[in-house]
Formats: C-alpha cells, structure tokens, sequence
C-alpha cells in the first residue's frame, strides 16, 4: 500500500543513485540540468520570475519561509519576502507564488504557504520597494485535514485570472476516505483548481464563466476538480494550455491537460479513479461525472513514487524540435522527461532524488529545485556542448535570445553577438584604434592599402567594401568616415 511520504529505503535508493550519476559528464548534445550557483540552498521548492524580467529569478525556500533573488547569476543578500508562521512537515510549508501581470505597477505577488494550524493560505503580498515585498491581506484559508497532499500551485493564466491548485488534503493507505475528490458539492474546496479574478471583490470575485456559478449547490470558485494533489501545474506560455501533474494514490501518476478553450468543469477522476485503475462511482452529477482521462501516467515500478509536474519549454537553450515538449519528472528517482506535442515521452537526464519542482524564467528557461540530503540546489536546463555556430559565447544560449534578451550586443545587426566577431560593428576608419577616426588615422589606412592587408584588425576599421582587403575601392568609405558622413 503506497502512502504519501517516499519510504527509507526508496530514499536510501535516491541518494546511492544520486552519487551514481554525478560519476558521469554529459555526452555532446545531451540536456543536462546544470546547478546555477551549487547546493547552497536548504529546500529549494519553486523559482519564478516576474513578467517580462529577463535578469531575475526567484527562489522560494520551503522550510525557511523566505524567497530569494537571484539577479544575473549572483544572489542577492537580502530575501525578497519572509513568511513567518509556517508548518514544516515534509510536504509543507512556503509552496507556491505568482506574480501579477501588472506587478510593474501595483507590486502585488500571490503566495500559498501552510501555517502552524494546518490550513493551506493564499496571501497577497505587495512590493512598494524595489527587491521587497509585504504581507497584504489573505486571500483564502483552507484548513487541511492531513499533513500530505495539499496542492499549493498557484499562477495566473492567460486570461488574467488566478489559478490556485488545492489537493485532497489526506495522506494515509486509504483513498480519500473523507469524499473531497469527486466532493464538489459539499462546501469543501479541495482536490480541484481554482479560478479567482484577483482585480475585482474583496478579497476576490468570481469569473461570470466558471463552471458551477450557475449552480447553488456548488462551489463557485472550482475550476476543475477530481485531482489527489495537482503538484506541479503550468500554463504554456504560447498555447494558454493548463497542464497539471496530479500525485497518484496506489497505481499510477498523472499529467492531466485542460486546453485553451475548454469550458471549466472538467473531471479528472479522483478518486473515482486512480490513474487507469477504477475504485468507485464517480460525482453523481450528469453535467460532471463524465471523466477526463490523463494524457500521460505511469506507475510506481523502479522506485517512482511522485510525478513532479512541469512546463512546455518555450525558451532559447534549445534547438526547434524541443520546443514546445512538456518536461516532467519523479521526485524519488529524479528522472526527467519530456513528453512531444504528438505524445511520445522520451527520458532526459536524471538530477538524483529529492526532485521538488521545476521553474521558469521570465524567458522561458526552465529550472530544477533539487532537495538532495544536505545539499538543496537550484539547476538550469541546457543543452550539453551547445555547437557554436548557434551559441558562438557557449552560455548554453541561443545567440539570437542572447540579444533579444539583452545580454549581448550585436551593433551590426548580423544576429552574431558582437563578443563572438572581432569587428563589434560595421568599418568606422579607426585605423589606430583610439576610438575616433581622425587624421592619425590617415596614413595607417594608406599603409594598409599599399599592403593590401588582410588583417583582421585593419579590415574591422577600413574594408567598407567588404572585399576581405584593404584597397583603393576603400578609400571612398575611410574618407567618409572622417568627414563623420
């Protein structure tokens, strides 16, 4: 009987794994997730950014409350936010948060977190300063009947509205004794996905189209429902597609999709079923006892025991063909996968046990939270041995991202960051290179083009022509030069 918590022995089994595969290097081309500052992090659960940031990223700490910043590679000395207060069982404590659309301007962040009484919270807090953040006011309290399976997702979707993942809130060997799963009808938010609009109520409304609005006998702020524990859930940053990786019971784990589009309202079987495998009757409710089946599950056999929900990658490390692959994975044995747009799941790469989460970056880059015993780390997916016609800099980046994100500069325009050329921009006369053309230039050029030179240096400041040498058909373009025409 498979219980919430990962056993001894499947955790002695994920660190004698662990220490395996760090023996190994990445083969040319493999994706590895590569640790971005080492294992100085305690447990690391969520890295998020804000719209449109293309510097920072932000850490959450599980068990220590805070949210750090990481700004370009260096961490910042200072938490974003604190949260006191919080519970610190194993699947407990600071959980998720999502940034406003409009966080620009109003400041406002969302967080979840599970307090010392057992109740899983939505708070908002509010940045007034830069690189800080404080309590505002709590948004929702859900007490939680166990210590497992609380959820704790949060986002916003493409539609403005926040989205809030909650589980059954039971661990245990029996299947959701208290009835939650398929219980959208008996005042009890859980094992579903909310659908608050943040912008409007106190301390929220709701969407005039959310599913069971039009019914009193339910929950109006239930999106969708029939899920054990929706950990984790994204939405594609392209499609507006929600996928969710739901924790499985005894027989299987889950990835669950509502696409863009679909009405609310959907069905995913808990506990009616557990993956593939039929326990019982479903909600008795025609409109929603049909059941939406995963598009993915798998078992428990080698030591998997929770899938770690993830995203569809839409970032720039890669080539075309991942793009658009959903990346997923299992906390205990720490495998990766991606699974294509037709289907077919393929493995990764493996970051040894303890897999918390993924995350994502302001441009798509997505992320590992790793709780390694001891040594919690954060770790960015990228290509291994990236070739260097598309990442001339070997960051691990497309070039063109390089400089859409502004982390390179290409003044001539050639989709080449200026750091990978010798010439960081079209011929400008400065033959003596001392950052103006001018008439201490002159007779270097005329030396270069009795010469004839090829040198790279020289065909930098005087081959206006492009013809790979510095002759008389250059003269015209040093003379305009320094006149500054």
């Amino acid at each position: 009987m498979r219980l919430s918590l990962p056993s001894a022995s499947a955790v002695r089994f994920g660190v004698y794994l662990s220490v395996a595969l760090a023996v190994f290097a990445p083969a040319r081309g493999q994706m590895v997730f590569e640790s971005i500052l080492g294992p100085v992090f305690d447990r690391p659960v969520y890295v998020v950014s804000p719209p449109g940031n293309l510097h920072d990223i932000y850490i959450l700490e599980q068990h220590l409350g805070m949210v750090l910043i990481v700004r370009d590679g260096v961490l910042l000395p200072q938490p974003f936010l604190f949260v006191p207060n919080i519970s610190m069982d194993v699947q407990q404590g600071l959980l998720g948060m999502a940034f406003h659309p409009d966080f620009a301007n109003n400041g406002y962040v969302y967080v979840t977190y599970t307090d010392t009484n057992n109740a899983l919270v939505l708070q908002r807090y509010v940045s007034m300063m830069p690189d800080q953040a404080m309590p505002d006011i709590p948004m929702l309290i859900l007490p939680q009947p166990d210590l497992d399976a609380n959820g704790g997702w949060v986002g916003f979707g493409p539609d403005g509205f926040l989205y809030v993942a909650v589980g059954d809130g039971q661990g245990g060997p029996f299947a959701d004794p208290l009835g939650y799963g398929q219980g959208i009808n008996n005042g009890e938010l859980y094992a579903c996905i909310l659908r608050l609009d943040v912008d409007n109520g106190v301390p929220y409304a709701i969407p005039p189209d959310n599913p069971f609005r039009p019914f009193a006998m339910f929950d109006d702020a239930i999106w969708d429902f029939g899920l054990r524990n929706p950990w984790r859930c994204s939405f594609d940053r392209q499609t507006g597609d929600l996928w969710i990786g739901d924790t499985g019971w005894n027989n299987a784990e889950e990835i669950n999709l509502h696409q863009v589009g679909m009405p609310g309202g959907i069905n995913f079987g808990w506990a009616c079923y557990d993956g593939p495998i039929q326990l019982g009757p479903c909600q008795p409710f025609p409109l929603f006892n049909a059941v939406t089946v995963p598009v993915y599950n798998y078992d428990h056999q080698g030591g998997r025991c929770a899938i770690v929900g993830g995203y569809v990658y839409r970032g720039c490390s890669f080539p075309a063909g991942v793009i658009g692959n959903y990346f997923f994975g299992d906390y205990c044995t720490g495998e990766v996968w991606q699974r294509t747009p037709g289907g077919q799941v393929f493995n990764v790469t493996n970051v040894g046990f303890g897999l918390a989460s993924f995350g994502e970056d302001g441009a798509g880059e997505l992320y590992a939270c790793v709780q390694a015993p001891g040594a919690g780390d954060v770790r960015r997916l990228r290509f291994a041995n990236m070739p260097k016609q598309v990442d001339c800099n070997g960051n691990g980046l497309l070039d063109t991202c390089d400089i859409v994100a502004e982390r390179s500069e290409d003044a001539n325009g050639n989709d080449i960051p200026d750091e990978c050329e010798m010439c960081a921009g079209p011929p400008d006369g400065d033959m003596n290179e001392d950052t103006a053309a001018d008439g201490g230039d002159i007779q270097a050029f005329v030396d270069a083009v009795m010469a004839m030179s090829a040198d790279p240096v020289d065909l930098c400041h005087g081959d206006f022509d492009a013809g790979g040498v510095i002759d008389l058909p250059d003269v015209p373009g040093f003379v305009a030069a320094l006149l500054g025409v």
